[in-house]
């Protein structure tokens, strides 16, 4: 039986991409790894900055019924907190530390015709700028719908099953050498901080 977040991941496509992951980042202690494929994500940390190109494809920039939604959701006239605090990018900008441990998988196709590839970098970017170790994949030639889906959800339910058998790619070889080249570092001056699994190496 599965005891706290160890073994409880979360995953989704487009709307389910976007759905996971905030269900992922806004409730870290509940999941041990999220797989978010093409999440419909905006890329922005404010309401206000959402233009026209990344509405494409969303509830306000799509028909009446769909919008109706988004009002029922948000409130009409929007609630722009209520959408930040509901906004992948948003939770992880205000406190990106309650993220680590977390295992989280982006990915999404270069070729996205609602542009999803731009919200996806973009929620890429707020994880790395914090340090926070994930994995992203840019898939070339790949759109929002089509073949490639199969073998892109292969590669999530890989990233999975990673995080539920973790490879030993920080071995004794990679320690060793690690250990030779912090030393390089420090004789010229250059600051070396611990390995941390949970952070990009940046240092």
């Amino acid at each position: 039986m599965v005891q706290g977040r160890e073994g409880t991941f979360i995953t989704g496509i487009s709307m389910g991409g976007m759905g996971s992951l905030r269900m992922a980042v806004k409730y870290p202690e509940v999941f041990q790894a999220v797989a978010s494929q093409e999440p419909a994500v905006e890329p922005a940390l404010a309401y206000d900055d959402i233009t026209l190109r990344d509405r494409i494809g969303r509830p306000d920039g799509a028909g009446l019924e769909d919008r109706i939604l988004l009002k029922r959701i948000y409130g009409d006239p929007i609630d722009k907190d209520y959408w930040a605090a509901n906004h992948p990018a948003a939770i992880i900008k205000k406190d990106p530390s309650r993220l680590l441990g977390l295992g989280i998988y982006l990915e999404v196709g270069d070729q996205d015709l609602f542009y999803i590839d731009q919200g996806t970098e973009f929620v890429h970017r707020v994880l790395f700028d914090a340090g926070i170790s994930h994995e992203y994949r840019l898939v070339k030639g790949a759109d929002h719908v089509g073949a490639s889906l199969v073998p892109r959800s292969l590669d999530a339910f890989a990233f999975i099953g990673r995080q539920l058998k973790p490879p030993k790619w920080i071995d004794d070889t990679v320690l060793r050498f690690r250990a030779t080249a912090d030393e390089n570092k420090k004789a010229r001056g250059y600051p070396v901080t611990p390995f941390d699994p949970n952070r990009i190496h940046a240092q």
